[in-house]
């Protein structure tokens, strides 16, 4: 089973036309799965929803952009207030912030696909036909945001991680 494996498309469809190009050109795959962040900070995160849903057997889980667009759990991260009065740079990164976000989640549910994204698990199990179990996740189990699993890890710390 060849499978396509992709994820921070990040709303930029010139990066997901390149990735299904390559896709082609290596002779196609049975299935498609994205490991999240579709949308947002790029500039067509509709278009890219678009090509998304049709491609043949997709899965796909949430990653960070896309639950920072379907809520304001983006203010996690951004500057306080009292920060960026105090701080310019900080006063430009947060109007960015809020403009980026609002404007794609107005997009996506303007054009109809707010329900698909926000019915995004955080992780999917596949079985493959061979019987392999994979755990699709974007970050790391339980979660789509942070770290996630990395080499600096104990081999405790990743069991744990997976259980």
């Amino acid at each position: 089973m060849r499978v396509a494996v992709f994820s921070d498309i990040q709303g930029n469809p010139l990066a997901l036309g390149a990735v299904l190009a390559d896709i082609a050109a290596a002779g196609g795959v049975d299935a498609h799965w994205c490991v999240g962040d579709a949308v947002a900070k790029g500039y067509d995160s509709v278009g890219v929803m678009e090509r998304l849903l049709a491609l043949p057997n997709l899965i796909a889980v949430r990653g960070n952009t896309d639950r920072n667009t379907l809520s304001d759990t983006w203010r996690d991260r951004a500057p306080t207030l009292d920060e960026a009065q105090a701080d310019r740079k900080e006063l430009m990164r947060l109007i960015a912030l809020v403009r980026s976000f609002a404007w794609t989640r107005d997009a996506i549910t303007s054009a109809g696909h707010y329900d698909w994204l926000a019915a995004l698990p955080l992780e999917r199990r596949v079985a493959l036909p061979d019987g392999t179990r994979v755990l699709l996740v974007h970050a790391a189990p339980g979660t789509d945001g942070g770290l996630g699993l990395h080499a600096g890890q104990s081999g405790e710390e990743m069991r744990a991680a997976l259980r």
